[in-house]
């Protein structure tokens, strides 16, 4: 989809963006019960509906490329400050967090 994504630490966040050369790339499930699925994915979020302050992420449904192919689907958005977080330029956090760890090694 198109974004940007930001290393939170143990996890990413992704930000929602306009350019075309911004793109944050994730996996894509289908829910076969999306109803409480979805609910408890808001609760593990932060953004449920018990949640009184507002939380690190929104639900939003975006337009996003899967197998060459437009799909709408359910993206949690980070709402939260980012100042000092190190952005994910190639929009990929497996592949980010593996180099972090490289770079750390002796």
């Amino acid at each position: 989809m198109r974004g940007r994504l930001y290393d939170l630490g143990g996890y990413p966040g992704a930000v929602s963006s306009s350019a075309l050369h911004e793109l944050v790339w994730g996996d894509l499930f289908r829910l076969p019960r999306p109803g409480p699925l979805l609910k408890a994915l808001d609760e593990y979020e932060g953004c449920g509906e018990n949640i009184l302050a507002p939380g690190e992420f929104r639900r939003e449904l975006r337009l996003v490329s899967a197998w060459s192919q437009m799909r709408w689907a359910w993206v949690y958005l980070y709402e939260g400050d980012l100042t000092g977080r190190r952005r994910i330029m190639n929009g990929k956090f497996r592949a980010a967090r593996v180099a972090r760890r490289l770079e750390q090694s002796p």
